[in-house]
């Protein structure tokens, strides 16, 4: 379960507006049996009481959850105030999407003016999570650009939720952008933000594959891609676990390989250079490339994410499924005119590493 929902808001949304909003997310809140659990020290004594989550009236009408009456396993509070004047006392008609402070808390962005987290609190998975991202979907679904979901949250959970809101409130909600390539990348595109690429990338919860890949290629020019992937696999050493992740995902989205010579930094200190070449080699070779048949390719990834196999390295694994079959006299090839120069011998190499990799395969074949 995802343990933290995100939601940006605009103060350029009218109050009317909001309120109206704000009914839908009570409907959503008294679907569920959801609590507020409050804990205070009482003497020497700590007193817990759990309260069924409802709208509070008085001079700050609000609702708040952080738990639920089935489990009474909870995380942070999640709250929302009727009142759109209790984030801004005063509309900023002038503010920015909300995108905008979903950049500039990702460090991507120059200006947030405008916008406000109202939401982030860890629900440490509890099983509340799922009612407030039912509620977030709704929020961003009918404010449009002046609300953003993101967070700690999957594909498949927003889907679940999305749907879960359209049969409470019987009426059509979108899935959050980060779901979907076209309405996410429409909001970045119509903003003046920088780091387009890197910030959709980022954003993005769907799988990396070449549908993505064509999506991005698209949308976006070879040098837009390369710029950012440049950046993201500098921050990177080569050969790390987050280095081989970035790679497998670049490759699962059948991003052009030939860049690799653009992309990739190598260190000036010639025994760290050809380790790092090595590396490189080793990662390329153990996503199975050059493997035609695609299942025996599946069926090592999972042995290596169970820990079942020896001899091979975590690069054979990872999460994303790759089905691109490139010969391994090409990759070879591609290999050479990437790293240059003759500080490793590249054909040396692959051929060992894929006798390696074909070990592996041979390995798990056996015990299946």
């Amino acid at each position: 379960m995802s343990t933290r929902v995100d939601v940006y808001i605009s103060g350029s949304i009218k109050n009317e507006k909001w309120e109206k909003v704000y009914e839908d997310t009570l409907k959503i809140i008294r679907a569920f049996d959801l609590a507020t659990v409050d804990e205070y020290s009482l003497a020497v004594q700590k007193v817990r009481t759990v309260m069924k989550a409802k709208e509070l009236t008085g001079d700050r009408p609000h609702w708040s959850v952080s738990s639920d009456f089935t489990t009474l396993t909870g995380g942070e509070e999640y709250r929302l105030y009727r009142s759109f004047k209790e984030y801004f006392p005063q509309r900023e008609k002038d503010a920015n999407y909300a995108i905008y402070g979903v950049s500039e808390e990702l460090a991507l962005g120059e200006n947030r003016h405008g916008v406000l987290r109202i939401w982030g609190g860890n629900t440490k998975g509890a099983p509340y999570t799922l009612a407030m991202l039912c509620c977030a979907a709704v929020l961003e679904s009918e404010l449009g650009n002046e609300c953003m979901v993101c967070g700690d949250i999957s594909l498949e959970e927003c889907k679940i939720a999305t749907e879960n809101a359209k049969t409470i409130l019987k009426k059509d909600i979108s899935l959050p952008r980060i779901c979907d390539m076209e309405a996410l990348y429409e909001a970045i595109y119509y903003s003046e933000l920088k780091n387009k690429v890197e910030l959709f990338l980022k954003l993005y919860i769907g799988q990396r594959d070449t549908a993505l890949g064509s999506f991005l290629g698209e949308c976006f020019s070879d040098d837009e891609i390369t710029t950012c992937f440049t950046k993201l696999f500098s921050m990177r050493s080569i050969g790390s676990f987050g280095f081989d992740t970035l790679f497998r995902q670049y490759v699962a989205m059948g991003l052009d390989l030939n860049r690799m010579g653009a992309m990739f930094k190598f260190s000036d200190e010639l025994t760290r250079e050809i380790r790092q070449k090595n590396a490189l080699i080793k990662t390329l070779i153990n996503m199975g490339l050059h493997i035609e048949n695609k299942q025996k390719v599946e069926d090592l990834r999972a042995a290596v994410n169970m820990n079942m196999v020896s001899g091979v390295s975590r690069s054979a694994g990872g999460s994303e499924i790759i089905k691109r079959y490139i010969p391994l006299e090409e990759l070879t090839c591609l290999l050479e005119n990437a790293l240059g120069d003759k500080a490793v011998n590249v054909a040396h190499a692959v051929k060992e590493y894929a006798q390696i990799y074909e070990n592996a395969l041979n390995e798990v074949s056996k015990d299946a």
